[in-house]
């Protein structure tokens, strides 16, 4: 249903769903130009994605 892929990173470090990391990135990307209108990036102050 609507709403199911969205996964929190929890107080004890571990994510509340699962997700898949492409084995061949190194270091640090940045943000799409791009974006899916349903894909939203949102962090709190003092966390990183």
């Amino acid at each position: 249903g609507r709403g199911s892929n969205i996964i929190h990173c929890r107080k004890d470090g571990t994510w509340s769903g699962s997700f898949h990391v492409c084995r061949e990135m190194q270091g640090q990307c940045l943000a799409p130009n791009q974006l899916n209108s349903n894909l939203k990036l949102q962090c709190p102050d003092g966390y990183a994605i």
